[in-house]
This record gives C-alpha cells, structure tokens and sequence, in this order.
C-alpha cells in the first residue's frame, strides 16, 4: 500500500483505518522490532507530526494493533459459536 496522495487530507479516523491494514500486514511478516516507524509513517503518508498527534508512540501503535487483532478474533469466534447453537 503505497501513499496515494490523499491521506493528508484525511480525518485522523479516516488515517488510521487506512494504516490498519498496513501495520498489521507489516508487523505480522517482520515483527514488530523489523518495522521502522519511519517506514510506516512513509507508507500511511504521515508526516512525523501528524503520526505523533494521532499516536503517542510505537508501542502505542502496537498496542492497537494488538487490540484490535484481539477484537476481531473475539468477533469470529461468538460469529462461529453463534452458527453452531
């Protein structure tokens, strides 16, 4: 997912949907120690100051991520103990 111009002008909602699936697809093939923050605020189109007002750091991004990965496991799992009930 390379920056197409338009996150910009984006709402901070808006930049972190986007940056979601990137960050996960990310941390998930190098780790988290084997994703620069550089490189992610690059790829989102985000400007230092701009990641920095939406996230207070690294770990703060990883702890969404992570959050969320729980959450949508959480979601699949009451989805397939729904269908089994």
């Amino acid at each position: 997912m390379a920056f197409n111009g338009r996150f910009k002008a984006a709402s901070a909602t808006e930049q972190s949907t986007r940056l979601s699936p990137l960050r996960r697809g990310y941390f998930a093939k190098r780790g988290v120690d084997g994703v620069g923050l550089n490189e992610l605020m690059r790829e989102a189109g985000f400007t230092q100051g701009g990641f920095y007002n939406h996230f207070k750091s690294k770990d703060a991004l990883v702890a969404e991520v992570v959050a969320a990965a729980v959450t949508g496991a959480n979601d699949k799992l009451s989805q397939a103990i729904a269908k089994t009930t």
